[in-house]
């Protein structure tokens, strides 16, 4: 016979259980028990939580807006001048009627729509494509992490998204609080939408992670300047990195002297930018910019520079 206070203690260990994955960033799997446009309603033990959409991976997510657009056989171009509809569009959307006609009836992936269709109308088709996708994911189960916690308010939210570790946290805080309005920085960028850009501020405005050395921040204030000899060290680095597997191809970029001494050689390294590896090498107040076109992914390019570093220094 089941304790009377089993469903409690199971209920308080799973808080604890969801408390501790909140601090150490480690993954675990929750079941997809409903979907709206929104995101998943999860059941995470005894306990239910939320799932946005906007932090699921590529494989959950239905195309995005524009791209559904012209896979009816639409330009997206058209209705970017009607932009001011979206931001009313969740209030417009709740008076739809149930008993209103299903806009979708009659049309399959290989219909193409009216160009004269009103903007209310594609948004209300595109939600019901994108919660039919939802739903065919009910009851499998995903790895999530969790990404706030609250027993008193009942409240639980993951994220399909790995935890960004605190270092990065700090460094993307660092980099805000360097930036004002008006600032003009280079930019890659990441993504384009329906509603906007995004963009990564250029490598050499921000911290940058330090994969060798690093006993002394490099700031950003760096003055461009030309070599007046050759470096041995970093020359040798991209002889070393020219013959590993998966890089494509290693050139040197800009040169920069530094205010600060480095005391050791060090290599800080950048997430990919332009398709390409930014990686800056320093010793004393020589700064150089080496550009790294590669096939690997972060943690193996990390690994391969200390590997090559190591034969050279």
């Amino acid at each position: 016979m089941t304790p009377k206070g089993a469903p409690e203690e199971h209920e308080s260990s799973d808080w604890r259980r969801a408390e501790d994955l909140l601090q150490t960033g480690e993954r675990a799997e929750a079941e997809l028990i409903s979907c709206s446009s929104s995101g998943f309603v999860v059941s995470f033990g005894s306990l239910i939580g939320f799932l946005p959409y906007r932090t699921l991976g590529a494989k959950w997510k239905f195309l995005a807006f524009e791209s559904w657009l012209r896979k009816k056989g639409l330009d997206p171009s058209i209705y970017r001048q009607n932009l001011s509809i979206m931001g009313s569009y969740e209030v417009q959307k709740s008076n739809l009627v149930d008993s209103s006609q299903n806009l979708t009836d009659g049309f399959n992936d290989k219909d193409k729509l009216a160009p004269d269709m009103k903007l209310e109308e594609l948004f209300h088709m595109y939600d019901q494509e994108k919660n039919k996708f939802l739903s065919s994911f009910v009851g499998q189960m995903i790895r999530v992490s969790v990404v706030f916690v609250d027993q008193k308010s009942r409240k639980l939210v993951f994220s399909g998204k790995p935890k960004e570790k605190q270092e990065m946290v700090e460094r993307k805080r660092n980099l805000m609080a360097r930036l004002s309005v008006g600032d003009v920085v280079k930019c890659c960028i990441t993504k384009i939408t329906f509603f906007g850009i995004f963009v990564e501020p250029d490598p050499l405005n921000e911290a940058l992670e330090s994969v060798i050395g690093g006993g002394t921040s490099l700031d950003g204030r760096l003055v461009t300047a030309q070599a007046d000899e050759e470096w041995a060290d970093v020359e040798s680095l991209i002889k070393e990195l020219q013959q590993i597997d998966g890089v494509q191809g290693v050139t040197k970029g800009r040169f920069f002297l530094s205010p600060g001494q480095a005391p050791t050689f060090q290599v800080y390294m950048a997430s990919m930018h332009e398709n390409q590896y930014k990686l800056l090498a320093r010793y004393g107040n020589k700064v150089q910019e080496v550009l790294v076109q590669s096939s690997l992914d972060k943690e193996q390019m990390k690994a391969t520079i200390l590997t090559c570093t190591n034969r050279v220094v």
